[in-house]
């Protein structure tokens, strides 16, 4: 699961742990936040939704899937807030699914210190064809020329007749929370998607705070080689 690659790190406070653990156990929350849910979300609102499937089980929602009704619902669901969801009812199909993570073991890497692995699905509703070759197709048909040839109104025309196939597109991360060192590592350079990991795990508890150096003013660099020369003397 965890290899060599480019990671991001955050903060972590360590003294969430407590809550962090007690919300593995929430059965409303955790599949709230969990692939299945993101999945449906995407697929019927047509948005893009991050979800977390457990370390061991990458695609445990494909393999316990809910019917069209269901997912409907959890859909719904997802998108409320968490003082709207305590109060919402919900049937006993999206509660008691299998497709989800649920308890502290289903996260838990080591035996005895405070890891946990789990996979960040990041969803995606985005055009899958080749478009270009669509648009060609087109006017080799309809006008027998190629499309760059065709007339600026020909082209708009053109356009406007095609349609792509779009469909709900899945790219998995990991992720590594480590309350030990107070430290969350996450294998992605992609802003948006450190983004959407930190809001899911903010809403199962983990407290996020900033790691690094904060500078002001101009003379930055010369800050920062006056903290490594002074680490380096301690």
């Amino acid at each position: 699961m965890f290899g060599r690659a480019n990671w991001a790190i955050v903060g972590l406070a360590k003294d969430s742990l407590e809550t962090f653990r007690s919300n593995l156990e929430d059965r409303g929350l955790m599949i709230a936040v969990s692939q299945l849910a993101a999945s449906a979300v995407t697929r019927h609102s047509k948005v893009d939704a991050v979800g977390i499937n457990p370390f061991s089980a990458p695609r445990l929602d494909e393999q316990h899937p809910i019917s069209l009704d269901a997912e409907q619902e959890l859909a719904r669901y997802a998108g409320l807030d968490s003082e709207a969801r305590s109060s919402s009812n919900v049937s006993a199909e999206v509660l008691e699914a299998e497709g989800f993570g649920l308890n502290p073991s289903s996260f838990e890497i080591h035996s005895t210190l405070p890891w946990f692995g789990l996979w960040a699905v990041a969803n995606q509703w985005k055009d899958v064809s080749d478009l270009a070759s669509i648009k060609e197709q087109h006017s080799y048909s309809a006008l027998e020329r190629p499309y760059k040839f065709l007339a600026p109104t020909d082209k708009k025309n053109v356009d406007g007749e095609i349609k792509g196939i779009t469909a709900a597109v899945r790219k998995q991360l990991p992720v590594l929370v480590d309350f030990n060192e107070g430290r969350v590592y996450i294998e992605s350079g992609s802003k948006k998607a450190i983004y959407g990991v930190i809001q899911i795990l903010q809403k199962m508890g983990a407290e996020i705070i900033p790691v690094g150096w904060v500078y002001n003013g101009a003379n930055w660099p010369g800050q920062i080689l006056s903290k490594l020369y002074e680490a380096r003397n301690i």
